[in-house]
């Protein structure tokens, strides 16, 4: 988990936290600064338009050497020991923060960059450490979902399981395709792949479409789990990355219904369109990178993001490229598509608005240092999402980008929100207490509208 907690941290932070350049008087200034004045607490406000979240920052000697004990409350980082001292410009550091030295010590001025995309104004001053916050705990729910029964598979449970009448579609780790009754909790059939599965499932006119780490993308008979056909994408078998490393693979492309055809993104770069009945190719796009992103159709375009950095909008008919939109961060999460817009999150920490057919950007929303694994869904006018490391499920305006609400989670909601009548659901993963920040996972009902907690169930802990 260290590796992890490492690479995360300085990606967003230790890169990217930048000051403008100078001569080279201000850089031998810079260098000369004695850092010592700096030692004490000091507290600001990170100034992006209307939100100033505040910025808790510590300087003191820690094995002889000075170090910036950092609390950024928004990005959820709490104790994160930062650098204290001169840059290769004319800038100084503490931790994320970047400022030049001068003769004040009870003011600091300086920029803070966040990611790829986003810098702000940040203002510091002397503070009092005992306002320093800690990261918490969540508060106790206010009323407790109680479970109409519970199932076990063999292994975790990535892609939320598939309703279909009174029919429950689950897809495991342990390789198993689960049809279970919706009602009562009992098994109906399952169908073991040659590979975990951890890609989300579609049930359209009695088909399920659900793609293995073998490779292979099933389609079974829904009612009974008879296979109908099989298309091997060429990912062979699939290696996966887990939270010990930063590129963590955690996803799985999801297939797409289009009148006779069938999309689907493979491991090895492609995405795949199929004749819906027999399964035979009709073209493939090649990218650079995985494709873990669902291939999304609107208005003749399929939208799709790739590990490669790149968002794709390419012509349904023949599959040839219309626009591509770097990135520059692996975009695991699919495309949301309203009102001529197709809206999707990546690595970059960063939710991207492009023009459905020009791929042009038209707005972004900035995650804070967060990755959006999340997918988005837009129900009447609203769009819902949520996130990472942010720790926040959001409702947004999907024409402009602007924040109507956010729900600290206390857990990475890195699924899709549900939304039913004035009602959304939100499910948190958890449980990696050896990390940075603190995941516990849990099942939110909220309302709609506001963003208010309705109840919420609070899963166990699990080891692993």
């Amino acid at each position: 988990m260290k590796m992890y907690k490492c690479l995360y941290v300085c990606s967003f932070f230790c890169v990217a936290l930048t000051v403008t350049s100078a001569g080279q008087s201000e850089v031998d200034s810079a260098r000369t600064y004695d850092y010592n004045r700096l030692i004490g607490h000091w507290v600001g406000a990170v100034e992006d338009g209307d939100k100033s979240p505040s910025i808790y920052i510590t300087v003191k000697p820690i094995d002889d050497t000075l170090r910036a004990i950092v609390n950024f409350p928004i990005t959820n980082f709490y104790n994160f020991q930062g650098t204290v001292g001169a840059r290769n410009d004319s800038s100084a550091r503490l931790g994320p923060f970047r400022f030049t030295p001068n003769e004040n010590t009870d003011e600091l001025n300086g920029i803070t960059r966040v990611g790829r995309n986003w810098q702000f104004p940040t203002r510091l001053r002397r503070g009092d450490p005992d306002k320093a916050p800690s990261s918490g705990t969540p508060p106790e729910p206010k009323r407790t979902g109680r479970p109409l029964w519970t199932f076990q598979t063999g292994g975790a449970i990535w892609g939320s399981p598939v309703l279909a009448g009174n029919l429950l579609y689950v897809a495991s780790v342990d390789s198993t395709i689960y049809c279970i009754n919706a009602s009562a909790g009992e098994v109906i059939w399952r169908v073991q792949t040659d590979g975990p599965l951890v890609s989300y499932l579609t049930v359209v006119a009695v088909r399920l479409y659900a793609l293995s780490d073998d490779g292979l993308l099933y389609v079974l008979d829904a009612e009974t789990g008879k296979n109908v056909w099989a298309f091997d994408t060429g990912g062979g078998t699939v290696v996966r990355a887990w939270p010990d490393d930063h590129r963590f693979d955690h996803a799985g492309s999801r297939a797409t219904v289009d009148g006779d055809g069938v999309l689907i993104g493979s491991a090895e770069g492609h995405v795949y369109s199929l004749d819906r009945e027999t399964g035979i190719e009709h073209w493939r796009f090649k990218t650079e990178g995985i494709v873990r992103s669902r291939p999304v159709v609107s208005d003749g375009v399929v939208v799709f993001g790739s590990y490669d950095g790149y968002v794709y909008g390419i012509k349904r008919v023949d599959g040839s490229l219309l626009w591509k939109q770097r990135i520059r961060s692996p975009v695991i999460s699919s495309a949301a598509v309203h009102s001529g817009l197709a809206i999707v999150g990546a690595r970059d920490a960063t939710l991207h608005a492009f023009e459905l057919k020009t791929g042009e950007s038209v707005w972004r929303h900035n995650y804070w240092a967060s990755w959006v694994e999340s997918t988005p869904i837009v129900f009447q006018d609203t769009l819902f999402i949520g996130s990472s490391d942010y720790q926040r499920a959001l409702a947004l305006d999907p024409k402009s980008g602007k924040e109507i609400w956010n729900f600290h989670t206390w857990g990475r909601p890195f699924g899709t929100p549900a939304p039913s009548g004035d009602y959304l659901f939100v499910s948190v993963l958890g449980n990696w207490q050896r990390e940075a920040i603190p995941r516990l996972g849990k099942f939110y009902c909220l309302d709609r509208s506001t963003g208010a907690e309705i109840w919420r169930y609070d899963f166990e802990p699990v080891e692993g």
